[in-house]
């Protein structure tokens, strides 16, 4: 307890009341401040860990979608070499018959048949 002179002691009390309430006060504001601080930096946290998120499945979306592009372009290629291969096949099961050889002496090696005869039109272009 203090001592405290007559005319000191309600200065005196309202000093160290008012002190202590500052005191108090500040403590209060510290534990806010503290408070507001873990509150912003978890928000923070779990904002970067959603975008963060967002980002990743974004990217993940358009990844998707243009291996699904490739995906069909390829499917189409397929279909056009199948279509090829079975022509090439179709034409060498042709090319072993008489005709197929026949046309192919005639068109690119000009091979005639004995007795016949070639007419040429010398007024048409090649």
């Amino acid at each position: 307890m203090k001592i405290y002179r007559k005319n000191e002691t309600k200065t005196a009390e309202k000093t160290d009341s008012f002190l202590n309430r500052d005191v108090k006060g500040e403590g209060v504001k510290k534990e806010k401040v503290a408070s507001n601080i873990f509150f912003i930096s978890v928000c923070a946290v779990l904002i970067m860990i959603v975008i963060g998120t967002g980002i990743k499945f974004l990217n993940q979306g358009l990844t998707m979608m243009r291996l699904e592009r490739q995906k069909v372009e390829l499917e189409e290629k397929i279909a056009e070499e199948k279509k090829s291969i079975e022509g090439l096949k179709k034409d060498l099961l042709d090319s072993k018959t008489p005709e197929f050889i026949e046309k192919q002496a005639r068109e690119q090696l000009k091979m005639v048949k004995p007795n016949e005869r070639v007419y040429i039109d010398l007024e048409r272009k090649q």
